[in-house]
């Protein structure tokens, strides 16, 4: 097995359990402890947040439950989620703006050369355009944050019979 392989096989198990020693992970991959602590060296190096903890009781743990293990797109894929991402250059507000923005960087700069390519090929040729949004949606975050969490959403708004008070749950 290749060492890509198993530092991806070995990413995916630490992520999943969050907590372990080097010895779980040596019996789990058959492996030696000491080739153990170079790949969750490497794995660091990777910027997996990974602390130590010696002692009887010590092992590693992975710092962030929110660290994602890679994904392996096939070169379609990661040309349809760019040009997905292109298309919603033409809203305004959106939750998340930034982060999309990173991500579609992200996402450009890990293709391969010829993905790359054919991105910029298409781009030059195709956009997926969208009437330019114009209208400020400044609480479209805050919807979104009461709809996941199932909470109900106070608002306050005038209308033609003045000052108006509604409690409502976004359900989507």
């Amino acid at each position: 097995m290749s060492k890509a392989k198993r530092l991806l096989d070995i990413l995916m198990f630490v992520t999943t359990k969050k907590k372990f020693t080097a010895q779980e992970i040596a019996d789990e991959f058959h492996i030696s402890i000491r080739t153990v602590h170079r790949y969750i060296l490497d794995l660091s190096d990777m910027g997996l947040p990974i602390s130590s903890e010696q002692g009887r009781h010590g092992g590693y743990t992975v710092l962030t439950s929110r660290f994602l293990p890679p994904i392996l797109f096939t070169e379609e894929e990661a040309v349809s989620i760019f040009f997905a991402f292109q298309s919603l250059n033409y809203y305004r507000n959106l939750p998340f703006d930034t982060e999309i923005s990173s991500v579609e960087q992200k996402l450009y700069h890990s293709l391969q050369s010829e993905a790359k390519i054919k991105v910029d090929n298409i781009r030059s040729y195709i956009a997926f355009w969208n009437p330019k949004r114009m209208i400020d949606t400044p609480f479209l975050n805050d919807v979104l944050k009461y709809s996941i969490e199932n909470k109900n959403l106070h608002i306050q708004y005038e209308s033609k019979s003045g000052i108006r008070k509604k409690h409502i749950r976004p359900i989507g």
